[in-house]
């Protein structure tokens, strides 16, 4: 159906959630036989990462709300997050659940944004004694891990530690380094 010149886009049913997080969403479609699936796939992972971009921002207002009813450093609620997400990951594996919900709970990419907030709570208290030096150490890496692993940038599914740590930790250092 046209209008003014542009074709509508269908919604699918189930919901957008639903469909990014299955495993292989093209051939599940395969099977409902929803013509509209393959053309929004890729707008779909988009729409899962700003899905994941609400769980953290929710997470981290709860966080800062709990700093000023307790005496607790948000460092280590941060902390206690990262371990959280490492531990219940492996759980969720050895137990091989497969519910959206969990998965973006547990989902690596939580380190990529824990290790943005560590690099604004630095930046907050003004250190950077090792800024330059870990502009240039994260520069290095990260040209090495795109020279050995380019595929670590293009895969984000929630087995992919190799991403957070081979492609977040490098840019996280940039990102210290030239704030710092």
């Amino acid at each position: 159906m046209r209008r003014h010149g542009m074709r509508r886009l269908a919604v699918p049913h189930p919901p957008a959630l639903s469909l990014v997080l299955r495993r292989d969403p093209m051939e599940r479609a395969a099977g409902t036989g929803d013509k509209t699936l393959p053309r929004l796939i890729g707008r779909l992972a988009v729409g899962w990462t700003l899905i994941h971009e609400m769980y953290f921002y929710y997470c981290f207002t709860a966080m800062i709300f709990m700093t000023r009813l307790f005496t607790i450093k948000i460092s280590a609620l941060l902390l206690i997050w990262m371990t959280a997400v490492i531990c219940l990951n492996a759980l969720v594996h050895l137990y091989e659940l497969n519910d959206p919900v969990v998965a973006v709970i547990t989902h690596p990419l939580t380190l990529e944004f824990i290790f943005g907030v560590a690099i604004g709570i630095l930046s907050n208290k003004n250190v950077a004694a090792f800024a330059m030096s870990a502009l240039l150490a994260g520069a290095i890496i990260f040209a090495i891990v795109l020279s050995l692993f380019g595929e670590a940038l293009s895969s984000v599914d929630d087995r992919n530690w190799r991403r957070a740590i081979l492609v977040g930790m490098p840019c996280a250092s940039i990102v210290y380094g030239l704030v710092g």
